[in-house]
């Protein structure tokens, strides 16, 4: 097998290998992960952009490794033998976008794939939109305001780019929907979010749509990973000049230009934006230490330290995912001798159903009468709440809502962000019901680890009003875990009952007299 043939094949497993191989560049992470994602035979993934992402770019360099990688002849095991061609027809609403924008990036890339030894089969045409290496195999871009401009493209590899996806219109839509009917069939859309009515929007809600984000967070000057040569990226002067003219955090501007997001601040989300914004405001309410750890292993989540003193939220540190061992050993270990925590609060699903004796021996360090509580998301939290961790959101909601936090500055913006992802519904039962991260997942959000660690950070010690529920007896009723206090070992051995509770918390079951 040739060289080229290795790199066609090598194309077919991971587009993003072949333009780092074919062009001489490397990718940054989160232009990789699209490119690994939109891989795989009849992908769908939606690209929400930030302002200056690079978001075309990568795009045209996809498009021309899906035309490389797809050439006529190579052998391809998706048709079982030679491969029988593909097609890429790139959309948007306007001929001089497709002109001025894509079609150039893809010049470009052509031009680096050619200075690299790597040269594409076809013609790259100097007036029309198009790359073209016969009826099989052919690159076009298709300014199209009717469905009609969207037919007749038969392949057994196709590649729909939707540039500017936001535009596309509800004609055009249909016809990209006839175009996936056959073959491996492939949609890619890249988009600056803006309003809720659009098209774009519309997929990043469907069910079969990967959804990968680039904010400015994503972006090399952020990320500190190489910058490319020319590269006109978003950088923290853009930002700046957006807060100096009042279009700061919380501002339709700054969520879609920055965070990526649409403006889509419905009825439906937990914790608007303008509510943790609002909070760096918030009188300063002194009062217990208290540690929220989130916890993750493997992948792109974070091990999280939230750090909560009264209604002050003090700092949160992320940590790349590692094993729990080494985890609770340094870095929780090193949190509790620092901050001499009252209560630690961790998340005992999941991955942290097998950390109980690291809990332990970290517990063994705290204050006196101090506590190492796990938290476990799906038991019961009375009449008015789907489940545990939606009771437990439900009260950081009511904290930001009714100024019972404060973020000391400066503020987190990955926990900023992340605090306004999670959605409610009300069950038909009538019960609040917090999404689960795996519904996160499927509109295209990561996990809130930094959020969630937050959260078990409040956990306890609720001022606000909460609806009744069962009141344990012990903090063992409810938690699963021993109440290790002087005062409870000596009514343990004398098998003395605990004395009734003053005001239990309705969600925690404990009191709120420290």
């Amino acid at each position: 097998m040739d060289s080229r043939t290795r790199l066609r094949r090598l194309g077919q497993l991971n587009l993003a290998d072949h333009i780092e191989v074919s062009t001489g560049r490397k990718l940054w992470s989160v232009q990789h992960k699209i490119a690994t994602a939109i891989s795989v035979p009849h992908s769908r993934v939606a690209v929400p952009s930030c302002n200056a992402s690079g978001k075309t770019h990568l795009a045209g360099r996809i498009a021309l490794a899906f035309f490389d990688a797809y050439t006529p002849g190579t052998p391809c095991e998706h048709c079982g033998g030679p491969c029988r061609g593909s097609k890429v027809i790139a959309t948007s609403s306007k001929y001089e976008h497709l002109r001025d924008n894509l079609f150039a990036e893809l010049r470009m890339a052509y031009s680096a794939m050619r200075d690299n030894g790597v040269v594409p089969s076809g013609r790259l045409l100097d007036v029309e939109l198009r790359l073209d290496d016969g009826p099989d195999h052919f690159i076009i871009g298709q300014a199209a305001d009717k469905a009609e401009g969207m037919q007749g493209y038969h392949a057994a590899h196709k590649l729909i780019l939707g540039d500017e996806a936001t535009a596309i219109t509800d004609d055009v839509a249909l016809g990209v929907t006839r175009l996936m009917s056959a073959g491996d069939a492939r949609l890619l859309l890249i988009f600056n979010p803006t309003t809720a009515d659009t098209y774009a929007y519309t997929m990043t809600k469907a069910s079969n749509v990967e959804v990968i984000k680039i904010t400015s967070y994503d972006t090399p000057f952020f990320t500190g990973e190489a910058m490319p040569a020319g590269a006109n990226l978003t950088s923290q002067r853009f930002l700046d000049d957006l807060e100096a003219a009042g279009m700061g955090p919380g501002s339709y501007e700054w969520e879609t230009s920055v965070e990526a997001n649409f403006w889509d601040q419905g009825e439906d989300t937990l914790i608007p934006v303008p509510w943790v914004d609002r909070s760096i405001t918030a009188p300063q309410i002194l009062g217990l230490r208290q540690i929220g750890v989130d916890l993750a292993t493997y992948g792109d989540n974070e091990n999280v330290i939230a750090f909560r003193e009264g209604n002050d939220l003090v700092e949160v540190r992320g940590f790349p995912a590692n094993r729990q061992d080494v985890f609770w050993q340094t870095e929780v270990m090193k949190a509790v001798l620092d901050f001499d925590p009252h209560f630690l609060v961790y998340d005992a699903d999941g991955v942290g159903a097998g950390v109980l004796g690291y809990a332990e021996q970290v517990g063994r360090h705290m204050p006196e009468g101090g506590q190492v509580i796990p938290f476990r998301g799906a038991g019961q939290a009375g009449d008015r709440y789907y489940n545990s961790r939606s009771a437990w959101w439900w009260n950081l909601r009511r904290r930001f809502e009714f100024g019972h936090i404060r973020l000391v500055t400066p503020v987190d913006h990955k926990a900023r962000t992340q605090l306004s992802i999670p959605k409610y519904s009300i069950t038909a039962q009538g019960k609040i019901k917090v999404e689960t991260k795996a519904e996160m997942k499927k509109r295209g959000e990561n996990s809130p680890d930094r959020a969630d660690a937050i959260m078990y950070a409040f956990a306890m010690s609720e001022e606000l009003e909460q609806p009744f529920m069962p009141k344990p007896d012990l903090v063992t009723s409810y938690f699963g875990v021993s109440d290790h206090s002087e005062d409870a070992m000596w009514r343990r051995a004398h098998n003395m009952k605990e004395s009734p509770a003053k005001e239990l918390n309705p969600v925690t079951g404990t009191d709120d007299y420290y």
